[in-house]
């Protein structure tokens, strides 16, 4: 059974001004499927963590101010967590749905 790796963790203010880094591709293709589904979100606002699990990434977005060790989605009314899941070779969605 493959390993849940967590990878890195970004502010959504740093991933905006990023211009390169080994997780970049993932977090905008995830980025793009949360900004299709939420198109108000400010990513700014957002805690962006990148995991592997095998061939998978999973791209979780929490709201930055979110005490530590809360579960769930957690955080301000407006700052919906999300997470997408995506196949490693070509960056494709598994699945993507909002964190509850």
């Amino acid at each position: 059974m493959p390993r849940f790796e967590k990878r890195e963790t970004i502010l959504g203010a740093d991933y905006l001004a990023a211009v390169d880094g080994p997780n970049l591709p993932a977090i905008r293709a995830a980025g793009a499927v949360f900004a299709a589904r939420v198109p108000r979100a400010d990513l700014a606002e957002y805690k962006i963590s990148v995991c592997r699990e095998g061939e998978l990434f999973h791209v979780i977005f929490v709201d930055k101010e979110r005490p530590k060790g809360m579960r769930g989605s957690g955080g301000r009314p407006n700052c919906s967590g999300f997470e997408v899941t995506l196949q490693g070779a070509d960056l494709a969605v598994v699945e993507a749905h909002f964190i509850r």
